[in-house]
């Protein structure tokens, strides 16, 4: 046992407001309930130096799920899970269930085997959540954050540590679905998510992969969530690096990635931004950049497909729609694909055929891509997989092979309007099999 156990946990039984303001040593789970306030100040710590497969601190419901509790503040203190978990990713720093009206400010939190801070799996309870100026690293195996449920703000955190062991395993931020029938009946999934002026930094160096733990980190993680349900997540003054993609979303709608800056990834075969069956998509104002050669078709700064998704049994077949990408500057030190769209894929059993529509690519500004705009059917000859998509007003610095590539037959495009770009005289307008003009 560890020399504080008794005292924190009786404390926390009483409720109310604890205040720590020195080092406690734990080796047991602190268990909390709803309208509680746990307080540091100065150099208050919490250190673990229990078994390396449980959890630090922990909400009443995951040990009784026929609780739920609400009104939880956690705030000023660094929680050291002691490096002692690598590869248990059943041990968290912060690990809640039926919660919500939670508020975690001004965390230090590293040291765990699995992921750092961990709420909501729960979505019915699951509502106002507030997680800002967290500084969250050293998670071996599992993501920094994660959680799901409605109304949440995760503001002006640091996730992943230059020079750490660890930055995280999986993701930085994730928001997944609650899957439960029990704890969300009706299916539903998070909504009305603001991620907003975060620092997020994975253990990718170049073509090699630094950290403990998990290889192929995602900045951002979000979904699978439902084709036709609108999400309304906002990511805004975010600033990602050393991740192997730095955004990766699929099958949700209603999504704005506005004013962020997305440094160069390591997935030479994906994007650098990925949505897969993505809609009502704005992407406005961000800077993106490249800096390796591909090494496959896929390596772009923004990369939209139109798919057939599986996660586990479920299948998703997402096309995408209403999509804007307005105003950005990508940027690419070596040969590459500024924004790919993917689409046209036949699948059977059941039948789907992936098709876009209804969207706009403008004012955008392409320094150094080979190929500043590719759009890919990828199988089948069906026509009419890309409808009313416009491509105007973007500029093309540098020498590029085309403004557009088009990939498949030209009777798979109806409404490409292409006005007003600005190029060199290099530079073709459209090139490939599907180009509307030789």
């Amino acid at each position: 046992m560890g020399d504080d156990d008794d005292l924190l946990q009786s404390a926390l039984d009483r409720g109310g407001t604890v205040r720590l303001d020195r080092t406690y040593i734990i080796a047991r789970t602190l268990v909390l309930s709803g309208n509680t306030r746990l307080i540091g100040s100065g150099a208050a710590r919490i250190v673990w130096k229990g078994p390396p497969n449980q959890s630090i601190i922990r909400d009443s419901s995951v040990v009784d799920p026929r609780r739920a509790n609400r009104n939880i503040l956690i705030q000023g203190i660094e929680i050291d899970g002691g490096s002692v978990a690598t590869g248990h990713r059943d041990q968290r720093a912060i690990d809640f269930y039926r919660t919500g009206q939670v508020v975690l400010r001004d965390l230090v939190v590293h040291g765990v085997g699995g992921s750092g801070i961990c709420w909501g799996n729960s979505f019915a309870d699951t509502s106002n959540i507030l997680v800002e100026r967290c500084t969250i690293y050293d998670c071996r195996m599992g993501d920094a954050l994660q959680g799901s449920g409605r109304e949440i703000v995760i503001r002006d955190n640091i996730i992943g540590k230059i020079g750490a062991t660890s930055s995280f395993g999986d993701s930085g931020i994730a928001l997944l679905m609650d899957f439960n029938s029990a704890t969300n009946p009706e299916n539903q999934s998070s909504h009305n998510v603001a991620i907003i002026g975060n620092r997020i930094i994975g253990n990718h160096d170049g073509a090699r992969f630094t950290g403990a733990g998990g290889a192929a980190q995602t900045g951002i993680a979000i979904g699978p969530f439902a084709i036709n349900a609108r999400a309304e997540i906002t990511l805004t003054r975010n600033t990602v690096s050393g991740c192997y993609v730095n955004v990766w979303l699929a099958v949700l709608r209603g999504v704005t990635i506005v004013d962020n800056d997305f440094q160069p990834h390591s997935a030479v075969q994906s994007g650098n931004v990925r949505l897969d069956g993505v809609s009502d998509l704005t992407i406005r104002n961000n800077r993106f950049a490249l800096d390796r050669p591909a090494g496959g078709e896929d390596y772009a700064a923004i990369l939209l497909q139109a798919m057939r998704n599986h996660y586990g049994a479920s299948i998703f077949d997402a096309d995408i729609r209403d999509f804007v990408i307005e105003g950005n500057t990508l940027q690419s030190d070596q040969p590459a694909t500024g924004i790919r769209i993917a689409f046209g894929a036949a699948y059977t059993r059941p039948d789907y055929i992936a098709t876009v529509g209804n969207g706009v690519i403008t004012n955008n500004i392409f320094k150094g891509s080979l190929t500043p705009i590719v759009l890919a059917p990828t199988t089948g000859e069906t026509p009419r997989t890309l409808q009313n998509v416009t491509v105007s007003d973007n500029l093309v610095a540098g020498l590029a092979r085309s403004l557009l590539v088009l990939m498949g037959k030209t009777s798979q495009y109806e409404m490409l309007k292409v006005n007003g770009n600005r190029i060199s005289t290099q530079t073709r307008l459209m090139t490939g099999t599907g180009a509307l003009t030789p």
